[in-house]
């Protein structure tokens, strides 16, 4: 301790107090060892010596804030604990120790205020402010119930999506591709259509979705995909099955001996794609590869014998893929019907038609194929399965 210094019968030393009750004040050197109080309903700008001459190594100095004014001190060219400036709230304390250069501190009651930054990484305290990053791992910015930090991306047109985020994708019919998964395991991004078309989400290069390059998906689904690194997996959304039915509206006699005819179906009941009904071709055409329900109806009429099969026919171009087939033989008069409804695997721009087929073996004569809702119709329903 200095020479000049006193201490009470206890040995304890004697804190000399500086009272200032000012909006300004610069510390001297007779503060050493002292308490600096600072009273103010305005705010008070304390100056802190550089930490040379006369402050240098050893110099200490106690500066408490007893005023509803914040206290800011600044030191001249030296920093305190590597700041150029610290706040005092009311209440608040700090002594500085000076090492000759810059000042280090001891801090009494401090209020820290909190903040948050946009990017990951660690929380970091800057004076009395504690910075503390936002999530963004695996899943973005904010847990999956909070509200959306960051607008979503629209994508009207081919794109690439971004990795974290949430995407709107409207328009027509594109491709989005997924970012390379290399860099990305643990992330999420998710993705929402309101498109009139088919978006193809296509994974980078050969990297998959759920075991497959590609997947087609349009207007109301949805889906969360999480990348592991290697390849993207779908942990929520929506699926919305492709639905088509259509029916032939008039009666006609269009069947040729030992050919296939279509029993032209021209008239949508349902296409709640608006994509797979082709009136004009008399069928339905496959949009999303997978399975499929399909049920189709054949009803004839005619005066004499009725031996033929009918047919749903899967074709690719002009192959044909699959054939769900019933026969019929009958030698009454009346009307006659052919009903099938199988499962079938059918990939995408497969066309599905129904068709007879009539045989004139035995006197039998071209029926008449009934039109109407109610008797020769086709209808196919998808099988969800991602």
């Amino acid at each position: 301790m200095d020479l000049g210094d006193t201490a009470d019968i206890t040995g304890v030393l004697a804190a000399a107090i500086n009272a200032q009750t000012g909006t300004t004040y610069t510390v001297v050197a007779g503060d050493k060892g002292k308490l600096v109080t600072l009273s103010n309903g305005s705010s008070v700008a304390v100056t802190q010596p550089q930490a040379t001459g006369s402050f240098t190594t050893g110099y200490s100095v106690t500066l408490a804030n007893k005023g509803a004014g914040v206290v800011t001190i600044t030191p001249t060219t030296s920093t305190i604990d590597g700041q150029s400036s610290v706040v005092l709230n009311q209440y608040e304390s700090i002594t500085l120790v000076s090492d000759g250069t810059n000042y280090s501190s001891s801090r009494g009651k401090m209020g820290l205020s909190l903040t948050t930054t946009g990017s990951s990484g660690a929380a970091s305290l800057t004076g009395t402010v504690l910075n503390i990053p936002q999530y963004s791992g695996g899943g973005g910015n904010g847990d999956w119930l909070s509200t959306l930090l960051n607008t979503e991306v629209s994508i009207t047109t081919t794109a690439t999506a971004t990795i974290s985020k949430q995407h709107v994708c409207s328009g027509t019919s594109y491709t989005v591709t997924l970012p390379a998964a290399s860099g990305n395991g643990g992330k999420f991004l998710a993705l929402r259509i309101t498109a009139t078309g088919l978006i193809t989400v296509d994974g980078n290069g050969s990297e998959t979705i759920d075991g497959a390059l590609t997947r087609v998906m349009w207007a109301g689904e949805s889906c969360m995909l999480y990348c592991d690194g290697s390849n993207w997996f779908k942990t929520a959304g929506k699926t919305i099955p492709m639905i088509c039915v259509m029916y032939r509206n008039t009666d006609s006699i269009n069947s040729v001996n030992g050919a296939i005819t279509n029993a032209g179906i021209n008239t949508t009941t349902v296409d709640n794609t608006g994509l797979m009904a082709n009136t004009g071709s008399n069928k339905m055409t496959i949009k999303r590869a997978g399975y499929y329900i399909h049920a189709g109806k054949l009803v004839m009429s005619n005066s004499s014998t009725i031996i033929g099969n009918a047919q749903v026919l899967v074709q690719n171009a002009s192959t044909i893929v699959a054939a769900g087939i019933a026969s019929l033989l009958s030698s009454s008069n009346g009307f006659f019907t052919i009903s099938t409804a199988p499962a079938l695997l059918a990939a995408a721009a497969d066309d599905i038609t129904i068709n007879y087929i009539h045989d004139a073996a035995g006197g039998s004569t071209a029926p008449v194929i009934i039109g109407g809702a109610a008797y020769t119709s086709l209808s196919l329903t998808e099988v969800p399965t991602w």
